[in-house]
This record gives structure tokens, sequence and C-alpha cells, in this order.
């Protein structure tokens, strides 16, 4: 089984309130902690119209297994862009992988780096679009 997910598709992170500042993530969002890679849901899985019924559906799936709060931010990237700015930068190849939970079937990873220079990159790509409510 392939469990990479195609570049032309999305991931979302849950940012809890202490990692947002002023509506926007902190590097420290994408900081892996006790993992080998940066947990993630995979927004295409849900198979819907649009980013925020696919972010409902993630927020659907998460809210019995993790605590999510208004003060919080979910916050997209798309895979292939992050993968290019991330090699061209800093000369890491990142991978984005499925990683199903039973409870949560769209779980993914963010796997090829553990630098605090690639969390603020991934930080600094997030826009106003990529944002939505954690509630």
């Amino acid at each position: 089984m392939n469990d990479t997910i195609p570049d032309n598709h999305h991931v979302v992170r849950y940012c809890t309130p202490m990692n947002v500042e002023n509506g926007l993530p902190k590097s420290t969002a994408f900081s892996i902690k006790n993992h080998p890679y940066l947990s993630v849901n995979w927004l295409e899985y849900f198979n819907q119209n649009n980013f925020a019924s696919a972010v409902q559906c993630v927020r659907s799936e998460l809210k019995n297994n993790l605590k999510l709060s208004k003060n919080g931010l979910f916050v997209k990237l798309h895979i292939a862009t992050a993968k290019k700015i991330i090699f061209d930068k800093h000369n890491h190849s990142l991978s984005f992988k499925k990683k199903p939970y039973p409870n949560s079937p769209s779980h993914a990873g963010v796997f090829g780096y553990n630098s605090i220079v690639v969390e603020i990159e991934l930080a600094n790509m997030i826009k106003a679009n990529d944002i939505f409510p954690g509630l």
C-alpha cells in the first residue's frame, strides 16, 4: 500500500492557543515532540467541496481525543508548496504520509525534519486563507 499523500493535496495542523500569537501560528506549532513526525490531517481524505467543510470533518474526527479551543487554529499546508520551499531554502526533503488511527482515519504525518528553521519556515508559509477557527 502506498502511504504517500499526493503532492497536489493539503494537510491541516491544529495549533493550540499557546501556539498562536496575533491570530497566526507560532513556529512551535510545527515542533516535533516525542514522535518521528509532525501530526496533521489529510483534507482530501474527506472528499468535500471546499476546505472549510473538510476542516469541519477534521474537527468532528478530533473532538473526542483532542481538546479543541475557540482560541486555537487549524492551519492548512499545500504539500507541493511546503516540500518545494523547505527543500529550496533548507535542503530538507519533507514527506507527507498517511498514518491513520482507528478513530482518526485522516491522520497523517510530516516526516523529514527536526530543525527549528523548518518549523519557522512552515509557520511563515501560513497566509490568511490558510487559517480556520479551532471551533
